[in-house]
């Protein structure tokens, strides 16, 4: 079993038993995950997230989010790509959880993201 510590900054790998097996630096510095699925059948993860920037000079902070595949065995990135579309509330859409759906049919592959603390909005996204 695999998981990542708050920030996503440390990689954690246990046996069935519960028994911590190892631990490993995160490589990437892209985002903090918020969220990693597993992609059934393989040993990799989907993961998104965000990072915050802050603008020199200002008090404004940059939300950048985005979306990763991780090999669960190694840590390592094998794509990862920006995400900057917001939320309705101004939230980047990676902030919270996420969901995805593969469909076959279309060749599409759907997410469901909800990223505005203390709302019911869910956002349907669609790429082909």
């Amino acid at each position: 079993m695999q998981g990542v510590s708050w920030g996503s900054r440390m990689f954690y790998t246990w046996s069935m038993q519960g028994q911590l097996l190892s631990v490993a630096k995160n490589p990437e510095n892209y985002v903090d995950y918020q969220d990693c699925k597993y992609l059934e059948g393989t040993n990799v993860a989907l993961c998104s997230g965000l990072t915050n920037f802050a603008v020199p000079g200002n008090t404004d902070i940059f939300q950048l989010g985005g979306l990763a595949l991780v090999n669960l065995a190694t840590g390592v990135h094998l794509y990862s790509i920006p995400v900057t579309i917001l939320s309705n509330a101004g939230v980047v859409m990676t902030e919270n959880p996420m969901q995805y759906l593969w469909i076959p049919e279309t060749q599409s592959l759907q997410f469901l993201f909800a990223p505005d603390n203390d709302k019911g909005t869910i956002y349907h996204m669609e790429t082909s």
